[in-house]
């Protein structure tokens, strides 16, 4: 919800987990205007991180692109 995606939180937690973080968005997701900046972040916690943008999606892509989401988390589960 924007009221924590638009703040530090979710970073300031990100930077305490010792799991592999990977992230994927929708290209009409409605903090696609920032995505730019939270790819950034994430590399800067994460240098191995992959970030993914979902074509034809919007803030919820595993349901919007199911197939494609589903690839996508099937080939990250197998790499982790």
């Amino acid at each position: 919800s924007p009221e924590h995606a638009l703040t530090f939180k979710l970073a300031d937690s990100l930077r305490r987990t010792r799991y592999r973080v990977d992230s994927l968005w929708g290209d009409h997701c409605i903090f696609r205007p920032d995505l730019d900046r939270r790819r950034e972040l994430l590399a800067e916690i994460y240098p191995a991180s992959e970030f993914h943008v979902i074509s034809n999606a919007g803030h919820w892509a595993q349901f919007e692109q199911a197939d494609s989401v589903n690839t996508l988390l099937l080939r990250l589960l197998a790499e982790s």
